[in-house]
């Protein structure tokens, strides 16, 4: 029986989404901090022509390219703050669903007992790793349709796969 409400609960596995979630972030600061190198070279080599065309100090054209960048640098900031944000908020569901579905499986296997040792697992509709639930599922359909159908069989490989000789 599912459960009527939603946990809100996002820091699963908070050592790996921790990690996972300032790898992303570490790599937005690289990608913002190359555009804003790019745009800064930009606005360099602009003044550099201006100084290489002769263009006296106070010239309209440098007045132009300071008030540019100054607008720039006001957008770039707004603009770097909302994607690093997007990227944060993305990294934090991201990792969700990537930890979900191990922290389930790892709460499966350490509470399994002997009684409920044929229980399927089944993840959230949009966890990753479904085909993990799906490969575990049909394992334990088939061992139970062996210890159904053919219990010595089964208790044959088992003694097999510990190592115990298989009498005859």
């Amino acid at each position: 029986m599912k459960p009527t409400y939603k946990r809100h609960i996002y820091l699963i596995n908070k050592d790996f989404q921790v990690k996972f979630i300032i790898y992303t972030l570490l790599l937005a600061l690289v990608t913002i901090a190359t555009f804003y190198g790019m745009i800064y070279f930009f606005f360099e080599e602009s003044i550099s022509l201006g100084v290489n065309a002769g263009f006296p100090a106070g010239h309209v054209y440098f007045k132009f390219i300071e008030d540019s960048r100054s607008d720039m640098n006001t957008y770039f900031i707004i603009a770097s703050a909302f994607v690093f944000i997007l990227i944060f908020v993305s990294g934090l569901f991201f990792s969700h669903r990537i930890a979900g579905p191990i922290y389930r499986m790892n709460m499966y296997l350490r509470s399994i007992a002997p009684e409920n040792l044929a229980t399927t697992i089944n993840f959230r509709k949009m966890d990753f790793f479904q085909e993990l639930a799906i490969s575990y599922n049909k394992r334990i359909l088939f061992l139970r349709k062996m210890a159904t159908e053919k219990p010595e069989k089964l208790i044959e490989i088992l003694k097999f796969k510990k190592g115990e000789k298989v009498e005859d």
